[in-house]
């Protein structure tokens, strides 16, 4: 399964940078209420619930409420409907099922997650968040599900369940393929490849601006009395089993959501990390073995202060490029545009030691080096296994089954005789006594040409030289709509060339695919795992790490968190972000000077809510 072995990648790499790190104790779970995200949208008539805040419960209340005021004047009836309602939502809404099952989105998660935005990364980092505290058996009810936290959870199940659709299209032959003019290809297995590929993609995508749009937005301004993020804890069941349970849960509970105070993983430097890991070594090595351990460590890390590189060669994430490069996100057009532009910003004037080197640093690093990896060995296995494989395959059933091959008639089966087509005399002209010539007369450089009943036509040759050299050139060139078929001396005639045979559109060519592509398979795991990896460790911290963090909010974020906040009513636009379009009188965002001015309102923008901050629970096994 890719998500155990994700799981334990991500374990390892967690490990080895707090293997050294004292236990945390997470905070304790507060009384379950709804969090306090509108204090001020009261008074100013500005109550507003996205997906974040309204759950399923608060929607089946919204549905009762509506339905309810349709009975009016009849108060049997309305208080009926209600009473079976209330019963019927009590009983549904209180099933409880573990927590861990319910993916939290990034929006709820906050920090670089929500620049990850990636719904394996959001499983990974809310299962160890929710893991905190020995919290892997705590269940939520289905009424305090939010809506993004049930969007959430049916797009990752759908993007896993993509995964096998995505590999089979890459790895599976085409079977028969048929080309006409060796441009327009229609193959046997390629419109269910063409679907398996881009239908999960369309369909995270779709999913994904539906997410997008009702978290950012109110879908109720009216009180559905949600209790978002409400969950129930067993303070007393039991832990991950043995010792490696213990030192799991250890490791778990001293991390936390990276954010402006928080350092990610991703920021630690290989330094950081060597010392970390040959500290905890230490305390293995046996006493006669202390000194060789001392002088191998020593040399090591004197070997990170004295090997440089220069920063201008190192890999960046395409976001950090922006623009039409983070639209591509190709790991290798995204290094040559990190290239070009490190002299625009002094990186590639700027040295730095290898202990220098970020886990982020090496993560961009491995990403391109497996990209480019991934691309050679493609190439060489389609040219020396599936081109010859199928190549072979296609010879052999065409030598077996030679009726499925369509063949072209010899030049050498045409008689020469003189004719006049459309009352020009053209001297000599190609025709088939057998059969009956087509009715289209075409013309190939002012020399008319009559097609023939057959796969091909002839270019009858008037002692003309430059019409044997146009066509016999474009032949050669693999033009399509020319192929040449031979060039003989007229029967009857000699010394007279009778004719170059060429095809217009002709029947079409066909081959065999049938030797997979192995190379996504052995390339599964940087594909599929390694983002999973890179992204878990953009997004979550040690809690006791005394490093203040670089990261700090995007533009765009702010921007968001701007909006929404004024929904909520608890921020008021400054009036210099935004400018208002004529005519329309539509207020849009101001683009001039955009970062500087959001990075200027930064402190004053409130932050959306973060779930994994203040931890909520109610009793085990009891609703509220």
């Amino acid at each position: 399964m890719p998500v155990s072995r994700c799981a334990t990648t991500i374990l390892s790499l967690v490990t080895a940078v707090a293997l050294a790190a004292p236990a945390v104790a997470a905070p304790v779970p507060a009384a379950a209420a709804a969090p306090a995200l509108q204090s001020s949208a009261s008074a100013q008539n500005a109550y507003c619930e996205t997906s974040d805040e309204l759950t399923l419960g608060g929607v089946f209340n919204l549905t009762v409420d509506a339905i309810s005021g349709t009975f009016a004047g009849h108060p049997e009836q309305q208080k009926k409907f209600e009473d079976n309602a209330r019963k019927y939502g009590d009983r549904l809404g209180h099933m409880q099922i573990s927590r861990l099952l319910v993916n939290t989105p990034a929006s709820q998660i906050g920090g670089p997650s929500r620049e990850v935005d990636d719904h394996v990364v959001d499983l990974v980092v809310s299962s160890i968040m929710k893991g905190r505290n020995n919290g892997w058996k705590d269940t939520v009810n289905l009424q305090d599900i939010t809506l993004n936290e049930a969007i959430e959870s049916v797009l990752t199940v759908l993007y896993f369940g993509g995964i096998p659709l995505q590999l089979w299209s890459e790895v599976m032959p085409k079977g028969l393929v048929i080309s006409f003019l060796h441009i327009f290809h229609i193959s046997t297995f390629g419109g269910a490849k063409l679907v398996a590929k881009y239908a999960p993609k369309m369909i995270q995508a779709i999913g994904g601006f539906v997410q997008n749009a009702m978290q950012e937005n109110c879908i109720s301004k009216k009180n559905s009395n949600s209790h978002p993020n409400a969950y129930n804890h067993n303070p007393n069941a039991k832990g991950l089993p043995g010792k490696m349970g213990v030192n799991i849960q250890k490791v778990v509970d001293g991390l936390g959501v990276a954010s402006e105070s928080c350092r990610p993983l991703s920021e630690y430097t290989l330094r950081e990390i060597s010392n970390e890991v040959i500290s905890g070594m230490s305390k293995q090595v046996r006493p006669e073995f202390q000194t060789l351990f001392y002088m191998a460590t020593k040399f090591y890390l004197n070997q990170l202060e004295i090997i440089k590189i220069n920063q201008g060669t190192i890999p960046v994430r395409a976001d950090q490029i922006g623009g039409i490069i983070e639209k591509i996100d190709n790991p290798t057009i995204t290094y040559i545009a990190s290239t070009a532009t490190s002299f625009k910003d002094k990186r590639a004037f700027t040295w730095i030691t290898l202990g220098d080197l970020t886990v982020e640093d090496e993560m961009n690093i491995y990403t391109l080096t497996t990209h480019i990896a991934e691309k050679i060995t493609t190439i060489m296995w389609k040219i020396l296994v599936i081109n010859v494989g199928d190549k072979i395959v296609t010879d052999a059933v065409q030598k077996a089954f030679p009726v499925l091959i369509p063949t072209v008639p010899s030049a050498k089966s045409v008689v020469c005789k003189p004719a006049e087509i459309l009352g020009k005399p053209l001297g000599v002209v190609g025709a088939v006594t057998s059969l009956k010539p087509a009715i289209a007369v075409g013309a190939l450089a002012g020399i008319a040409s009559l097609p023939l009943a057959l796969p091909f036509n002839l270019i009858p040759v008037l002692g003309s030289k430059v019409a044997i050299a146009i066509v016999t050139k474009a032949a050669k060139s693999g033009f399509g709509l020319v192929e040449k078929i031979g060039i003989d001396k007229a029967a009857g005639i000699p010394g007279k060339l009778c004719g170059i045979g060429y095809k217009i559109l002709g029947l079409p060519d066909w081959k065999l695919d049938v030797v997979p592509n192995f190379v996504p398979l052995l390339f599964f795991y940087p594909d599929y795992v390694h983002p999973v990896v890179h992204g878990v460790v953009r997004s979550v911290c040690r809690v006791n790490d005394p490093i203040a963090s670089d990261w700090t909010r995007s533009t765009d974020m702010i921007e968001k968190d701007a909006k929404l906040a004024e929904k909520h009513g608890t921020y008021t636009m400054p009036a210099d972000t935004t400018i208002t379009i004529p005519i329309i009188n539509k207020k849009v965002s101001n683009p001039i000077h955009k970062d500087k001015r959001w990075k200027k309102y930064e402190k004053d923008v409130p932050q959306r809510h973060r779930v994994f901050d203040t931890p909520q629970s109610t009793p085990a096994n009891k609703t509220k």
